[in-house]
């Protein structure tokens, strides 16, 4: 917005009117102040904006003032002058928008009947302990509720009226008018960040996001009955300020709100904080909620409203269930988007995948559940995930305990995730209610955190007064279980999956899906680990191998420990990729019997030779390639986040998106114009992480399209050229979908192209791919009747699943319009030498310009040349960087024909566990000699580092640990160290873990101390 005057004129104008309404002189009025620290209320601030409207003869909205909240920036903006950023750049920073990134659960904090922390939940939990008692004698009095026994019963906090306002700064006056909810969400905010080692005050000023439901105002109703109305009852009493009071007291700056959504509240407060993140809108959330039952009349209405039980139980999928009890509790959660939490180092607890929200709509009633909403819901949620819903595990259930309720939640349960359920994998059932009471307004949180801890500790506990099923359920029809005992968690080979539901009784349902994070800092994960040893003997490395074997069986070591501080400098070298103390010790049993396996490696040779990095075309594609990588490596989805920012300007697809995709039917990877550039940022990508882990490679070669992604990584296109080549490509191949077939064939090249003479015109040698074998191209009824003929002949012959004959002149109409778009290319001189397919020979940079990139599709591959081309040149160790290894076959058989030994290893293999076959290349590239960056390939996962010249963890030489402590008050300090040495005295402790929980969790604070320290022993004497 401009007018015809100056800043200066504005400013003057401005100053004048707050000097003469305040009665002060304009040198007293300051351009950056507030105009609300003038003491503008809206009444006079509307006539301050009506009268500059009046001089500036214009229109001007009343808020402006709320805009531009001072004379500077008001002035600035009227002028037309840019203002500066009212917030500071790194706060405005907003993250890619990744709809289906996991988002990371790394704090938790709760308070719930008999429970102070989750580690007294979860021992709670364990112990099936009903946590449900008579109304204690200081809430309220009971003589309105004489005739009502389901009032008498709930689930209580202890000492909800204790706070400490001195600790956030409030005064005391003010903290007596501050609902006890507000005070416990501080509280619990507070230990969350600490529970996730992030001080408050490095978040001053952050999009940090703030969502906490709530539904009562009971202490407000007090309040007001006995007229103790003050200056601080406003805020003090509105459930709005739960949340607002929380950003206010830390400084965040991110959405901030309250949610009422009746009893699921707090779990679409985590779902709302989830789209927050994946939005970008806060790299940083707390989602929870709280209730409190401080007012009687609360009780009552519920009471009226019909379903409270009689016995003051919550029996969930019982034949006796007669309603729910209430109670109380809070709790919070600290999220992050995972790709954040890996590079930052997080304690990750698990994953949430996925989440939904809908409403019953017009159901048979207000309160009424709906089953089709909910059978909706469900689908929802895990087609956000990617999650096929037959594979969840467990799921932690609404389950209040009604006769309505329970049947219409197991059913759609059953029809959505026991559709296609194997009879011997049924889903178990269970609810937190059970327990505690029904939380109400956090509900939601306490399955939740209940859910997270089954997931940390991998056992799911009991479902508590299940004593015979409710026959309006049929639950072996359902393949459904209600858990009766605590147990292992299922299924031991997979990461544990579960869903949380939550039901509002408005209609409001929410259910999320969490999922265990495969990672080495579980103990219990199966999380694929590459363990490098070596010694400077076959003997010693026998020697280090049975010492690392025994102390596996006596859990004198954990896989952590198995990879830290051994010398890898050596010459005699052994890799394993183990993901357990069992197999770990497996691998070590065959090394030491002298028997070969699968991901046990080991050379006595060192040669660091060069390594041919392979990318291939069309064909290494599969459903579901890249997905592990995504959640567990950082620079690996950090350069598909690039190539689908830069894939945007041409499509109106998302490459991350189609990689999650969850369902095969809904995968588009058969069309070549999302095939091809997924290809290309996988194998992109696939570089990226090679290189990361000081893979670097001292030639490229590209197959087909794969020259694209092999250009970008030798230096000759950057990567916002290679994308657009890509897509031009695979958009112009797209128009000849259809035109013709491709087959792979046992023959050479020469014989290939005399068998496709008599069909000339119609059938060529496309592909020269091995000395034994060549792919044909042409149109497909041509091509099958070659086909007939040559099997005819004894001869192989198969049809490549494409339905487009490219390397053939019959894309030669494609020539001319890719020449056209692509004349912007500006390739560079090659930082790595490259071997062209389309010659067989090196090319310079500059060659692979516009008139190359054209010419592509229609000039035969001559892949076997530039292999033989790089043997001739004495390089024989080929690392494929592709989904699939379609190429590794055609480079061995070429090995073969020139009677050359070498090594062709792979990155991924078709539905194999990423991570494992990955590692097991690098475990054998080590071996081989090359130099691995170890704190790279480990220091996203847990932050005990590789180090290649330090003693080792086997040795007897003890090693000073770091131990660090604080507290906000030296009170504190101390009391806190008291409470320490009685731990050490009670139970056993790893010095390492309680070096690393210190550090992560208890350095921050004002008060500090730090102890240098060889032994759990030395500390309790040092305390």
């Amino acid at each position: 917005m401009m007018f015809e005057k100056s800043v200066q004129f504005i400013q003057g104008w401005l100053v004048s009117q707050l000097a003469s309404l305040l009665e002060t002189t304009p040198q007293n009025i300051d351009l950056e102040s507030r105009f609300s620290d003038y003491g503008l209320d809206s009444v006079r601030a509307t006539n301050l904006i009506e009268n500059l409207a009046t001089k500036l003869g214009c229109q001007l909205s009343p808020t402006l003032i709320w805009e531009y909240p001072n004379i500077r920036t008001l002035a600035n903006y009227l002028a037309g002058t840019p203002n500066r950023q009212l917030v500071s750049n790194n706060n405005t920073r907003k993250s890619q928008k990744l709809a289906t990134e996991p988002i990371a659960i790394i704090g938790i904090a709760c308070r719930f009947p008999r429970v102070q922390n989750t580690a007294a939940f979860w021992q709670l939990l364990k112990d099936e302990v009903d946590t449900i008692s008579k109304v204690p004698a200081d809430r309220w009095r009971k003589d309105g509720f004489s005739n009502d026994e389901s009032t008498r019963w709930g689930g209580f906090l202890d000492e909800i009226d204790k706070f400490d306002p001195d600790f956030f700064g409030i005064s005391p006056r003010e903290a007596i008018q501050i609902d006890p909810q507000q005070r416990l969400m501080l509280k619990l905010s507070w230990e969350a960040l600490a529970d996730a080692g992030l001080p408050v005050e490095t978040h001053r000023g952050s999009r940090t996001s703030v969502f906490v439901g709530a539904m009562w105002a009971d202490y407000a109703n007090l309040i007001r009955q006995t007229g103790l109305i003050a200056q601080h009852t406003t805020t003090g009493q509105d459930l709005g300020i739960i949340a607002n009071r929380i950003s206010y007291i830390f400084g965040f700056q991110g959405a901030s709100l309250t949610v009422n959504t009746a009893c699921s509240s707090s779990l679409v407060a985590v779902h709302l904080a989830c789209q927050s993140l994946r939005s970008g809108e806060s790299t940083l959330a707390l989602g929870g909620g709280v209730n409190l039952t401080i007012d009687p009349d609360s009780t009552a209405v519920m009471s009226k409203f019909g379903g409270l039980s009689a016995k003051g139980r919550c029996q969930t999928f019982d034949a006796n269930a007669d309603g729910y009890v209430r109670g109380e509790g809070a709790g919070i959660v600290v999220l992050k988007p995972l790709s954040l939490a890996l590079t930052a180092g997080d304690r990750i607890y698990c994953v949430i995948r996925g989440s939904a929200v809908n409403n019953d709509g017009f159901s048979n009633g207000l309160t009424a559940p709906n089953p089709k909403a909910q059978e909706a819901l469900l689908q929802d949620a895990y087609e956000q995930a990617g999650i096929n819903p037959n594979q969840v595990h467990y799921i932690e259930a609404h389950g209040t305990g009604t006769k309505l309720g329970d049947p219409i939640e197991a059913k759609a349960l059953g029809a959505v995730l026991s559709s296609d359920r194997p009879t011997d994998r049924p889903l178990s059932l269970g609810s937190v209610k059970t327990n505690i009471g029904h939380l109400e307004a956090a509900a939601g949180i306490a399955g939740l955190i209940k859910v997270v801890l089954a997931i940390k500790h991998r056992q799911i506990p009991s479902n508590l007064h299940f004593h015979q099923p409710n026959p309006e359920i049929p639950f072996d029809e359902l393949h459904l279980q209600v858990q009766t005992s605590l147990t292992s968690w299922p299924y031991p080979e997979e990461p544990a999956l579960a869903g949380v539901s939550s039901f509002g009784f408005g209609g409001t349902n929410c259910h999320v899906v969490v999922q265990e994070l495969l990672n080495v800092s579980s103990p219990h994960s199966r999380f694929p680990l590459l363990v490098p040893l070596a010694a400077n003997s076959e003997e010693r490395l026998q020697s280090l191998c049975q010492e690392l074997k025994v102390k596996l069986q006596t859990s004198e070591l954990g896989l952590k420990e198995l990879i830290a501080g051994h010398l890898l400098n050596e010459s005699h070298k052994l890799a394993m990729v183990v993901d357990s103390h069992i197999t770990a010790a497996e691998y070590l049993e065959n090394f030491l019997q002298g028997r070969n396996c699968t991901g046990l490696y080991k050379s006595t040779e060192i040669h660091d030779r060069p390594i041919v990095f392979v990318f291939s075309g069309q064909g290494s594609q599969w459903f579901g390639m890249g997905k592990q990588l995504l959640e567990s490596e950082p620079v690996f989805r950090a350069t598909l986040e690039q190539c689908d920012r830069l894939m945007q300007q041409y499509v109106d697809w998302s490459l991350l998106e189609e990689l999650t995709v969850w369902f095969e039917e809904k995968s588009r990877l058969n069309e070549i114009d999302v095939m091809w550039p997924i290809l290309f940022a996988i194998e992109v990508a696939l570089a990226s992480l090679w290189k990361h882990w000081g893979i670097e490679p001292d030639v490229v070669v590209g197959h087909s399209i794969g020259e694209v992604a092999a250009a970008h990584v030798a230096g000759i296109l950057n990567l916002s050229d290679a994308v657009q080549i890509v897509y031009h490509l695979s958009h112009n191949a797209t128009t000849q979908s259809g035109s013709g077939a491709m087959a792979l064939v046992g023959l050479p090249w020469e014989k290939a192209k005399a068998a496709t003479l008599a069909y000339e015109g119609s059938v060529y040698p496309a592909i020269y791919n091995s000395p034994i074998s060549t792919v044909v191209s042409g149109n497909q009824a041509a091509l099958e009747t070659l086909l007939a003929q040559l099997r005819r002949d004894n001869i192989f012959g198969q049809l490549v699943k494409t339905n487009i004959a490219v390397h053939t002149p019959q894309m030669e109409s494609l020539e001319v319009p890719l020449l056209e778009v692509l004349q912007d290319i500006k390739p560079q001189p090659a930082a790595i030498l490259m071997i062209s397919t389309l010659t067989g020979a090196p090319l310079d940079g500059q060659q692979f310009d516009a008139s190359y990139w054209s010419g592509l599709l229609k000039k035969p591959v001559l892949f076997s040349q530039a292999i033989a081309y790089l043997l001739a040149k004495g390089f024989n160790t080929f690392l494929e960087v592709t989904p699939h290894p379609i190429l590794a076959p055609a480079i061995k058989q070429t090995l073969q024909h020139y009677s050359q030994e070498g090594t062709v290893l792979e990155s991924l293999r078709r539905s194999k566990d990423d991570r494992h076959v990955i590692l097991q290349s690098l475990g054998q590239l080590y071996t081989l000699g090359k130099s691995i960056r170890w704190h790279n390939v480990y220091n996203q996962h847990f932050e005990t580092q590789i180090r290649g010249f330090h003693n080792s963890v086997l040795t007897s030489q003890p090693q000073v640990q770091l131990f660090p402590l604080s507290a906000q008050t030296p009170a504190a300090l101390k009391e806190l160290s008291k409470k320490l040495y009685i731990q050490l005295t009670e139970h056993q402790i790893s010095l390492n873990d309680l070096c690393y929980s210190t550090s992560r969790r208890w350095s921050h604070l004002n008060y500090r101390l730090a102890i240098g320290i060889e032994s759990i022993e030395e500390l309790k004497r040092r305390c």
